[in-house]
């Protein structure tokens, strides 16, 4: 899957790929967002998400740089989408560019009814984005992660199809 935005190409993830993200988890301030707690169970994540057809885990690159990484998971008719971004590419709106892209994607091509994003509370950048992209709190859900040695809450945000439009 590639997905295409005014300074973004979002491509299907590759093996190299986790050496990237791996990299990003220096930045304390989001490492517990990336999945594995070493860079042999990060690649074993990106070989897992490569053989789920309703996953999609997508590198952003900015001008041939990875930038970052965005999902779109399915569950029928509805799906989660995330991101995170190294920090040296937080502030420039490329998280809402190429957020909007897989909701694009989804509502339009995939003709997906509802489109959800969890976020951690702490988490006030991201809550923003989801917001800038139209998506209503929902729920407040207690303890939903495991994070630095304790549970989180996280807001749930949703867009539904009739909304995006």
């Amino acid at each position: 899957m590639r997905l295409s935005t005014a300074r973004l190409e979002l491509r299907d993830f590759v093996e190299s790929d986790a050496e990237v993200m791996w990299s990003w988890r220096t930045d304390d301030s989001f490492a517990d967002f990336l999945p594995g707690s070493s860079l042999e169970e990060l690649r074993d994540f990106v070989r897992a998400v490569k053989q789920a057809p309703s996953r999609h885990q997508l590198m952003a690159l900015e001008d041939g740089r990875p930038v970052g990484s965005f999902r779109i998971y399915e569950h029928g008719a509805q799906a989660d989408i995330g991101c995170v971004l190294e920090r040296g590419s937080w502030g420039k709106g490329l998280g809402t560019e190429g957020a909007k892209a897989l909701l694009a994607y989804g509502f339009g091509e995939r003709k997906l009814h509802r489109i959800w994003a969890t976020v951690d509370v702490e988490n006030a950048r991201s809550a923003r984005l989801v917001e800038k992209l139209g998506m209503r709190r929902e729920a407040r859900m207690r303890e939903l992660r495991f994070m630095r040695g304790r549970w989180s809450d996280s807001w749930l945000y949703a867009l539904l199809d009739r909304e995006w439009r």
